[in-house]
């Protein structure tokens, strides 16, 4: 759009078209009535002119009638000359000729002819003619001619005609005067209303508008607009709400917790005081939608501000992340603090939730975050405390402090992932044998392949590394590779022969299509039975995916192999999967082992175990054996089959060969030497 001139703007605004208006409307009316004023002055002054040049005539005909002689004319005449306006003087006997005549100096040079004046200024000569008769008394009949100076009367007319004019200048110059002060009484409030109408329209619509002026129409437009700012406000309350807070829950959302992070952090960067950022995801809650339908999901994550809350400082932020995870902003507050927080929201969770007649448990898994250790930034801290829940989450801890150690994108995991790519790639992988012996015999029975990876000189824990090359899609190539060397030596040396070998798969692994034919053709190439390999998979792997899990197990049976479930009783499930799965062994999971000889629980827990693996006909194996106690009570109890550091530790061949021969197999005692 084109820039407007000043004068176009000007005249295109309200004052300047109202001063229009008023200039015009006054231009029109004001000249027409003073013209009309001043035409009938002018007639007034131009007839009372002529009257009374006409009564003068009439007198001075008289007069001269009364002359006895030209002297006394001469004296008469002279003496009204004088007097006033008469110029001009004559008498003409009947046929015109002048008989007499006087001038007045003020004709000076000018010599009008007589033409007689029916109105005034007829003749243009500045002169009024007027002739009357004279008595007739000696029987001559004559006239007398006067002449009167209309310029008197000229020059009040046209004093009249300034007056007039002046008049109607000042008029219009005092009515533009008395509208612009009219209309600066109009405009200020006005300027003062667009002002604080433009103040609402950039959203600053807190403070109510107040234009103080005495004009009722321009009150009740501001009582408009201020209505109209109060819906605008209600709205705007409503939107930024909506904008910042979760329509479900009424919690701050996103967008809010990442504000008051950043003001918090500003804060405590100023006064140098610390903050946790605890990030919680609740476990089951997927079941309870699957199960009861997202409405009933919907109702528990409406009851958890009310449950959760009071765990928290009024300084406390609790938001919602999105489905059912949880943000808490702890200003002040470091990790002796946060853990305190942890316990207090771990404790509120424990109650059920009393949904249409069911006590709905729900589990959760928390991540922490300090600053200024873990992060200064907002993103930082959120992706920080991101990365320490999913690490609680799939270890199965109530919280877990964030460390670069569990970070799978810090610059050393990341270097640490090339490097494990190239390891397995080439086949720098190594197996270990962990062995197995029958608890009843104490004989050797069977050995578990386990992967190793030496970095740098020292092994990687198993715990980083294979989560790591699940994430690498490298899963499948490790299994492959640690097939490849588990058959090669368990066909190559005879310390083997009449073991069984156990070779650990996951979810991951099951859904290869290949790998039904990478076994057999592996089993081929070193001569090994199926019938001596048992593939054990976990009971969370399993729950993963049940259904393609289940019908891969199932094709290994019928294959040959031994099917086993690792880690049993660690799952959500475990008794009602057991019964599906066509499992040949359960291994109990080294959690409830390690410590059945000092926890009555755990020991009944095994015992549970053992008598329905019996009751099944499974072989029970179990993990975690560390001390006699707990190897003599697996005997009591009748348990098949034992592994664990007591026994053993995963060794390489040669290692293995070695404790093969200094353990004391023909002795059969009840307690097993160490190593």
């Amino acid at each position: 759009m084109a820039r407007q001139s000043a004068i176009t703007r000007v005249f295109g605004s309200l004052r300047g078209q109202t001063l229009l208006s008023v200039l015009g409307i006054h231009a029109l009316i004001i000249p027409l009535f003073f013209t009309g004023l001043v035409f009938f002055v002018k007639q007034a002054l131009t007839q009372q002119f002529v009257n009374e040049i006409r009564s003068e005539a009439r007198l001075l005909a008289m007069m001269t009638n009364d002359a006895e002689n030209e002297a006394e004319l001469d004296a008469l005449f002279f003496e009204a000359q004088l007097s006033g306006e008469l110029l001009y003087t004559a008498v003409a006997d009947a046929t015109g000729a002048v008989i007499w005549e006087m001038r007045d100096a003020l004709l000076g040079s000018r010599d009008p002819e007589f033409r007689e004046d029916f109105f005034f200024g007829q003749h243009g000569d500045d002169v009024y003619f007027i002739s009357t008769g004279l008595s007739a008394e000696s029987g001559l009949a004559r006239q007398l001619r006067l002449g009167f100076d209309e310029r008197p009367t000229v020059n009040q007319i046209h004093a009249l005609y300034l007056r007039a004019g002046l008049l109607t200048l000042g008029y219009l110059v005092l009515t533009l005067f008395l509208a612009g002060l009219w209309f600066d009484r109009l405009d200020r409030p006005i300027r003062e209303l667009r002002a604080q109408s433009r103040r609402v329209a950039t959203g600053e619509v807190r403070d109510p508008i107040d234009v103080r002026t005495g004009l009722l129409e321009l009150r009740d437009l501001a009582d408009d607009i201020n209505h109209m700012r109060d819906e605008l406000l209600k709205k705007t309350d409503s939107m930024e709400h909506l904008a910042m807070h979760d329509a479900l829950t009424g919690l701050p959302n996103r967008a809010l917790l990442m504000d008051r992070l950043q003001q918090s952090l500003k804060k405590a960067q100023r006064v140098d005081s610390p903050l946790a950022l605890l990030l919680m995801d609740l476990d089951h809650f997927k079941e309870i939608n699957d199960t009861l339908g997202h409405n009933v999901g919907d109702q528990v994550l409406r009851m958890l501000p009310e449950r959760l809350q009071p765990c928290l400082r009024e300084t406390d932020t609790m938001a919602r992340l999105g489905g059912d995870e949880f943000a808490f902003l702890l200003p002040d507050c470091d990790m002796v603090d946060a853990a305190h927080v942890v316990h207090r929201l771990s404790d509120a969770m424990r109650k059920p939730f009393q949904l249409e007649g069911q006590n709905l448990h729900l589990g959760l898994s928390i991540g922490v975050a300090l600053y200024p250790d873990h992060g200064k930034e907002p993103d930082t801290l959120l992706r920080q405390v991101d990365i320490a829940m999913y690490s609680a989450k799939s270890n199965k801890r109530e919280y877990v402090l964030y460390s670069p150690d569990i970070d799978p994108h810090s610059k050393d995991r990341l270097a640490l992932a090339s490097e494990l790519r190239r390891d397995i790639e080439t086949g720098r992988i190594e197996v270990h044998f962990q062995p197995q012996i029958r608890v009843s015999e104490r004989t050797l029975c069977a050995v578990e392949a386990l992967c190793r990876w030496r970095h740098n000189g020292d092994y990687v824990p198993t715990e980083q590394f294979i989560p790591m090359a699940d994430r690498l899609g490298l899963s499948d190539l490790l299994c492959r590779e640690v097939v490849h060397q588990s058959l090669e030596a368990f066909s190559g040396h005879s310390i083997f022969d009449g073991l069984q070998l156990c070779l650990n798969l996951s979810v991951n692994n099951l859904r290869d299509a290949d790998l039904p034919k990478l076994l057999l053709d592996e089993l081929k190439l070193f001569g090994v039975a199926p019938e001596s390999v048992v593939l054990e998979i976990t009971e969370h792997e399993y729950m993963a995916e049940p259904g393609e899990a289940l019908r891969r197990l199932k094709q290994f049976r019928q294959m040959g192999f031994g099917i086993a479930i690792d880690d049993f009783g660690t799952g959500h499930s475990s008794f009602s999967y057991l019964k599906n799965l066509p499992a040949t062994e359960v291994k109990i999971d080294k959690s409830f082992v390690t410590h059945m000889a000092r926890d009555h629980h755990d020991y009944a827990l095994v015992a549970a175990v053992i008598a329905l693996g019996q009751k099944l006909g499974l072989c029970v194996v179990a993990e975690g054996v560390e001390d006699v106690e707990c190897l003599d009570q697996l005997d009591e109890l009748g348990c098949d089959r034992a592994q664990g550091f007591y026994l053993s530790e995963a060794r390489g061949v040669d290692d293995l060969q070695r404790w093969i021969s200094d353990y004391e197999k023909p002795a059969l005692r009840k307690t097993v030497p160490k190593a």
